[in-house]
């Protein structure tokens, strides 16, 4: 069953599909008169052991490494579950003055992978996210880091797969991320995804009819701010055909610019445009916005 999570977030996204999935299992060791069978168990990181005492007398476990010591009655059990970090785990079993040894290795191997669509998304709209962990239901984290500034993963969030280990997540972002999705306590982790916000560029022109040689006044907006440090509003020439600079705009902290331009005879023909060396890290720039007036 795929489970589905939504949430909005300042500055992250995330994703994740592939592999088999397993749930975890419970493994039985029976504490004997001759020590701990098997002696030697492997198990998947977050399975359980179930120690049984099958002797007459009360039995001493001791699992050092992690500062378990229980004391198991005569026929009685003991349930301990192994989602600790991955090697081996010493056992000893004492009864009375006879000691035996034993150990249980954590694996924790297997498979998560990450997928986000889109990878370049526009602000304000949702990053659509997929996964499948080998862990089948083992809950998954959620981690990100921002491009060129951290090279720390910190934890948004954790999302509970289904049984076959699927999920899927929506996440809204105000900034360009990397993503990466982990599980069996961060030790098995996806490759990260690079996620890119592209800035809503909003724009108009007034008037749209205009005498001749008055001003036309070209406002915009952008979103998120501190996304651009600049705008560059150029104008059409008809007689040569091509796009020309009319005046570079730094975007101020209010994210909102406007400028005056003088209306020419006919088609007054702006457009606002982005140069690739206005963008700031985590982000793409947005298409070129054209506008129109008609100077009479």
């Amino acid at each position: 069953m795929r489970r589905t999570v939504v949430f909005a977030l300042l500055a992250v996204c995330v994703a994740v599909s592939g592999g088999s999935a397993s749930a975890a299992a419970e493994h039985a060791i029976a504490l004997t008169a001759s020590g701990p069978q098997p002696s030697t168990l492997t198990v998947r990181w977050g399975d359980s052991a179930v120690f049984t005492n099958t002797t007459s007398a009360p039995v001493t476990l001791l699992i050092p490494r992690l500062s378990v010591t229980e004391e198991i009655a005569a026929g009685a059990t003991f349930t301990r579950v192994f989602d600790v970090r991955a090697g081996a785990y010493p056992i000893r079993q004492r009864i009375v003055n006879k000691a035996t040894v034993g150990t249980i290795t954590v694996d924790a191997s297997g498979t998560i992978t990450l997928k986000a669509t889109p990878a370049t998304v526009v602000f304000g709209k949702p990053v659509a996210l997929a996964g499948t962990s080998s862990f089948g239901d083992t809950p998954v984290d959620i981690e990100t880091r921002i491009q060129g500034v951290s090279s720390t993963w910190q934890k948004v969030t954790t999302v509970s797969p289904g049984a076959d280990g699927s999920f899927t997540a929506a996440l809204s972002i105000e900034r360009g991320l990397s993503v990466s999705v982990s599980t069996a306590g961060q030790q098995l982790r996806s490759a990260s995804v690079a996620l890119t916000v592209v800035p809503v560029l909003k724009a108009s022109i007034a008037p749209r009819r205009v005498t001749t040689g008055t001003f036309l006044k070209i406002t915009g907006s952008i979103r998120p701010l501190n996304s651009l440090s600049s705008v560059l509003v150029e104008r059409y020439d008809a007689d040569r055909k091509r796009w020309t600079r009319f005046r570079t705009v730094s975007i101020p902290r209010s994210g909102r610019i406007a400028v005056s331009a003088r209306a020419t005879k006919g088609a007054n023909r702006f457009r606002l445009f982005v140069p690739r060396g206005a963008v700031r890290p985590g982000f793409a720039a947005p298409a070129p916005k054209g506008l129109s007036a008609v100077g009479t």
